[in-house]
């Protein structure tokens, strides 16, 4: 049995950590993510219909799309040559890395409409281009990945890259940022996936891109993501972008009776890339006791989250109420947190 055991934590800046026991490989990949109740945070992301890491891209939803492997990659960067290793996930970057000619070229013709909440999905050339930029084990890492999923033993990695979110900054002529989604699944079968978000900025000076991770590298090593558009919003003196980010335990990689996924809306600065907020929206735990007569349990939490604004539609504060289920029965106790804008760090303080 795995134990798998994520903390939620409610605070800025402090995430839901996913962590697992040591597990062995299964013979069967797994014929579905785990339900997970819907986000109950406002707004609800842009791709409602897209809501599992077994979903396939498509150009109308929020799911990301991790970027191509290697360069002479034919078809969106396949890898087909790296030894297989003991990776589970793809790496949390946070790393910051110089666009050359042709990505930025691509990005650009890409980027040139209007900015918004797409997504698009970049053409296997121009994620090809993207990749060449990054570092080598960046690259490698998903064949690394993929390797280890029985389902996938036909297929090879690819990785796709999308474009979340777009913006044309009003005080900055020329400039654009976007949020970029890099997703790394196997071609022969689209079930399964991981993703990492990606922030670009590109000025007539240069362009650069930043990854932002998601968990700390030593907790998310069996965790899947999936990171969806949330919404755009300002606060005083800082444009912010909010991501509804789903995690899972449902990894092809590994068997257990256990299961554990959730929703976090994760906001940062679009400018620095820096995270302002981190909150839980729901999370679904259920530990399967394989003694005779020990008890099943299973919990879930769901979080209602308001946002104050004031009277230029800056947002103020964020507040946090969240119930949760002990076997379906409601627990007696209500959380309630809420954090305020601090202009001066840039960053939603907890309200004590």
């Amino acid at each position: 049995m795995r134990i798998a055991a994520i903390s939620a934590a409610l605070a800025a800046s402090v995430a839901l950590i996913a962590a697992g026991c040591q597990k062995q490989p299964q013979q069967a990949a797994p014929q579905s993510a785990p339900s997970v109740a819907q986000a109950a945070a406002a707004p609800a992301p842009a791709d409602a219909q897209n809501t599992s890491p077994k979903a396939n891209p498509v150009l109308v939803s929020s799911t990301a799309a991790p970027p191509p492997a290697a360069a002479q990659a034919p078809s969106a960067s396949q890898e087909t040559s790296q030894p297989p290793s003991s990776q589970l996930d793809l790496p949390q970057l946070d790393d910051s890395f110089a666009l050359q000619a042709p990505a930025r070229a691509a990005l650009e013709a890409t980027l040139s409409q209007e900015g918004g909440n797409g997504p698009v999905l970049l053409s296997d050339e121009s994620a090809a281009a993207l990749m060449d930029g990054l570092s080598d084990a960046f690259r490698k890492s998903c064949h690394a990945m993929i390797s280890n999923w029985t389902l996938s033993a036909n297929g090879t990695a690819k990785w796709t890259v999308r474009v979340l979110f777009s913006l044309r900054p009003a005080n900055r002529p020329g400039a654009t940022q976007a949020v970029l989604a890099f997703r790394c699944a196997p071609t022969s079968d689209q079930q399964y996936f991981d993703e990492r978000p990606a922030i670009v900025s590109i000025t007539s000076e240069a362009a650069s891109l930043k990854f932002v991770p998601l968990a700390s590298q030593q907790d998310g090593e069996e965790t899947l993501f999936r990171v969806n558009f949330s919404q755009a919003f300002t606060a005083v003196g800082a444009q912010l972008v909010e991501l509804n980010v789903y995690h899972s335990l449902d990894n092809p990689c590994c068997g257990g009776a256990d299961e554990e996924s959730g929703n976090r809306l994760v906001a940062f600065d679009l400018a620095t890339g820096k995270p302002v907020l981190d909150v839980v929206a729901n999370q679904e735990h259920d530990n399967h006791d394989d003694s005779a007569d020990g008890p099943d349990v299973q919990y879930i939490c769901d979080a209602k989250i308001r946002y104050e604004r004031d009277a230029a539609g800056n947002v103020t504060s964020i507040s946090v109420e969240t119930r949760c289920k002990d076997n379906g029965k409601p627990r007696p106790a209500i959380s309630h947190q809420s954090f305020r804008w601090n202009a001066d760090t840039h960053q939603f303080d907890p309200v004590k």
